[in-house]
């Protein structure tokens, strides 16, 4: 099987950190990744679960709307027939 040799950057600090971990672990930093680079591939995806430590601007407004939303329900009227939507919607 042919090989690729791939370059990145990172923080030093982080870098350090994680080999810490792997050779703790038995393993050095380019078999960590190869294990990384495999789960991507059996999950078709990244291979963990990730949440960002501070929601975007986007996620803040939608969550800002929502809030909003539950505050003033006696403001808002529920559909209950589509027709009725769909004419409303056309005025």
């Amino acid at each position: 099987m042919s090989k690729s040799e791939i370059s990145f950057e990172s923080e030093s600090q982080l870098v350090a950190k994680a080999e810490s971990i792997y050779n703790r672990l038995g393993l050095d930093l380019s078999t960590a990744l190869n294990l990384f680079l495999k789960a991507t591939v059996r999950e078709g995806d990244i291979p963990f679960s990730y949440h960002s430590e501070k929601p975007s601007k986007r996620t803040r407004e939608s969550a800002r709307e929502i809030n909003e939303i539950k505050e003033n329900r006696e403001n808002q009227y529920f559909y209950t027939d589509l027709d009725d939507f769909f004419t409303d919607l056309g005025k």
